[in-house]
């Protein structure tokens, strides 16, 4: 990788320097070497412990001097957090920004060996949470327009990530077209608390009528996929009247 483009950035290795939109920017050697470790690796999950061998390879130094690292680069690259490097909590970083050679040509987000995907340009999303009744943080988030769609949770959803997974972005990009869509992270699970005590189906429920209320919704269709159908179909059997449709794909009520 001797020079390639981002955004509105370039980047040349050789010559050790940043351009936006042909004005150099200034990066001290450490902040570089970060940088240009995850352009060698677009959309893959760089652990902290592999980022610091990259960067530091001839020295021991503690996280939060990568973690520092991290955050100058985000003030100098601009547009928001995760616009460029997304944190995937307690794992590390992915660099999310879609990489090109000078020509203008794409390199493939890295998504595992012998497989290639590119991010497709996805709807704006606010993520927001609330505090359910046993004291637990729930994370949801709120993008496209239209009709209210609320999606259950399924197993292992994390709202960050689903933004550039193969497996989800065709899947929120296509539901957000005509719906605003709502989702959530369970308990336990992506960006909502992961230190839970109660497990239980009656639990994952009331999360998700506590989810209604503070969205504030009084219809909607409401979409149950794999695990999501039980409790989609729980919650339409407790509340007919607020549920508009009922759609399950993949979905059982005993697992």
């Amino acid at each position: 990788m001797a020079r390639c483009v981002f955004g509105e950035f370039q980047l040349d290795t050789d010559e050790r320097r940043l351009s936006r939109s042909g004005i150099e920017i200034r990066l001290r050697g450490k902040l570089f070497d970060t940088l240009s470790v995850f352009l060698e690796h677009p959309g893959k999950l760089l652990r902290k412990g592999e980022l610091l061998a990259k960067v530091w390879p001839d020295s021991i130094v503690e996280e939060n001097n990568l973690d520092h690292c991290v955050s100058q680069l985000r003030k100098i690259l601009g547009g928001g957090v995760s616009r460029f490097i997304e944190t995937v909590p307690r794992q590390g970083y992915r660099f999310i920004c879609p990489v090109g050679n000078h020509n203008g040509i794409e390199r493939p987000l890295d998504v595992g060996e012998g497989q290639s995907w590119k991010t497709p340009e996805m709807p704006t999303q606010e993520i927001r949470s609330f505090v359910t009744k046993d004291g637990v943080n729930i994370a949801y988030s709120r993008c496209g327009h239209g009709p209210p769609l609320v999606k259950a949770a399924n197993w292992l959803n994390h709202l960050e990530f689903e933004w550039q997974s193969p497996i989800w972005a065709h899947w929120v990009k296509q539901l957000t077209k005509h719906h605003t869509l709502f989702r959530y992270d369970e308990r336990g699970n992506g960006l909502s608390d992961w230190n839970v005590q109660d497990f239980s189906f009656g639990a994952w429920v009331r999360d998700f009528d506590q989810l209604i209320d503070t969205i504030g919704l009084d219809r909607f269709a409401l979409l149950g996929i794999s695990q999501g159908g039980g409790v989609a179909v729980s919650y339409a059997a407790r509340h007919p009247e607020r549920v508009s449709k009922l759609v399950l794909y993949g979905a059982f009520s005993r697992g």
